[in-house]
């Protein structure tokens, strides 16, 4: 039977209390999708990772309240969702799991990343039970399955990789059955299993990606990503508030975007999206009149420069060594020890003698990750920077492109450029002190850019 499927994702703003858990269950009967896929409310995750971290230093008195804290208002919600009894029961039952998890994280003196992995489950589990119990309350006909059932990951916990033929199959055994019968499914994103059947999870903001690979698995006919923007914006709003929502842009746009910073996708999102060419929305949960934006592989439009995205708090670090210099191995030395460290890099430029790279998470540069640098080579470390992407299409090959941008940031100290690597982008890193003032002078301009030297 061949079963027409809608995926539609709410985010933990669409979630985080009552009336807008009621807006995303009318959200779902609006548009009729029939496959909702939930994160965890507003600032939990961030909660159950502080936890996962005191559980270890602090009181576990204290530990234990903050977790009874997190249930409670759930079970508030709960309340005011007018659920019955034996939801507010399920929500006890998680919070005790998790309780469980915390009291054994503080005996041991250690968190493993398996037992964080099953701790931070509980935040996507408990808001499915809100969502389908509004579902239940509007008259929708509606089941919950859990995305341990379906998502089978490899064992990488904190960042595991998904099983794709596995979960083909098990959406297929677990959720057909309940969309061939007309029932609304409803399960969690972020988080999935080991074959075994141990909780892991897909990295932070993984529910939108949770979304994308069952919307691949079950052939869906459209993806709706519901947050709390009403669609992607051409500019950071944190840093322009003003910007102007994009009405439709192409797969390959919109993962560059995402890549580079655009908060309102998870970057690895559009991947299996763009294997089965499924068309993505991004709206408003609370105003879903407003409309949003469309991502598809072909558009009307193609600009030049469609939207500008940014991420702050990057580093370079420069490595310099005369080995480099006419020798070979010194760029796989220098990498293998990142590739050994699991240290994603952005952005790289060499010369003869030195090679710099963009990192976009700080943390990951341990103490180990440097000494081990540093017996290669010299290093040098900076922070305090941004990296600004302006995305579009025919970059590299419209003339005057370059020469316009650098004339609009000449009068600031850039640190770091790329351009020509991809047609679609063009980086370069800035001080954060002067982020917002770079932004605002490229926001202005460029649409005019893209009037005087865009092409389709």
């Amino acid at each position: 039977m061949i079963v027409s499927i809608r995926v539609a994702k709410f985010g933990g703003t669409s979630l985080k209390d009552a009336h807008r858990i009621q807006q995303a269950a009318k959200v779902v009967q609006d548009t009729e999708s029939n496959l909702v896929v939930v994160s965890a409310m507003s600032g939990v995750t961030n909660s159950l990772h502080s936890l996962a971290n005191r559980a270890i230093s602090d009181s576990l008195e204290s530990c234990i309240r903050e977790m009874e804290n997190i249930g409670q208002r759930h079970i508030l919600i709960a309340s005011d969702l007018h659920c019955d009894f034996n939801q507010e029961e399920q929500i006890k039952e998680l919070v005790d799991e998790a309780k469980i998890l915390i009291t054994g994280m503080n005996l041991l003196g250690e968190v493993s990343l398996r037992s964080k992995d099953r701790l931070l489950s509980i935040g996507e589990r408990l808001s499915s039970i809100l969502i389908l119990a509004a579902l239940l309350k509007n008259g929708t006909d509606a089941i919950k399955v859990e995305a341990c059932k379906v998502i089978k990951t490899d064992t990488a916990f904190g960042r595991a990789e998904p099983h794709l033929d596995e979960i083909k199959a098990c959406a297929e055994k677990y959720m057909i059955p309940s969309l061939a019968s007309g029932k609304v499914v409803v399960t969690q994103g972020f988080i999935g299993a080991t074959t075994e059947g141990t909780p892991t999870t897909l990295g932070r903001g993984g529910s939108d990606y949770s979304a994308a690979l069952l919307a691949e698995a079950l052939g869906a006919e459209q993806l709706g990503i519901w947050t709390d923007v009403p669609g992607i914006l051409r500019t950071d709003p944190r840093v322009i508030a003003e910007s102007q929502v994009v009405p439709e842009i192409t797969f390959d746009e919109a993962a560059e975007l995402a890549t580079f910073g655009a908060k309102v996708l998870h970057p690895a999102t559009l991947c299996p999206a763009i294997r089965c060419n499924i068309p993505v929305f991004v709206g408003s949960t609370m105003q879903p009149e407003r409309g949003g934006t469309w991502i598809r592989s072909e558009v009307e439009e193609y600009p030049v420069i469609r939207g500008i995205a940014v991420r702050r708090e990057q580093i370079l670090l420069t490595a310099k060594s005369f080995k480099m210099f006419h020798a070979h191995g010194f760029l796989a030395n220098f990498f293998s020890v990142l590739a050994n460290h699991r240290i994603s890099v952005d952005l790289v430029t060499t010369s003869e003698v030195s090679v710099a790279i963009t990192i976009n998470n700080p943390a990951s540069l341990t103490g180990d990750v440097i000494h081990e640098l540093n017996q290669i080579a010299q290093i040098e470390i900076e922070e305090d920077l941004a990296l600004v992407a302006l995305v579009g299409n025919k970059m590299t090959s419209t003339p005057g492109i370059a020469e316009k941008v650098l004339s609009i940031i000449r009068d600031y100290n850039i640190r770091f450029m790329c351009h020509g690597a991809s047609d679609r982008n063009f980086c370069f890193l800035v001080y954060e002190k002067e982020l917002q003032k770079i932004v605002k002078q490229l926001n202005e301009q460029f649409l005019e850019i893209s009037q005087k030297i865009g092409a389709k």
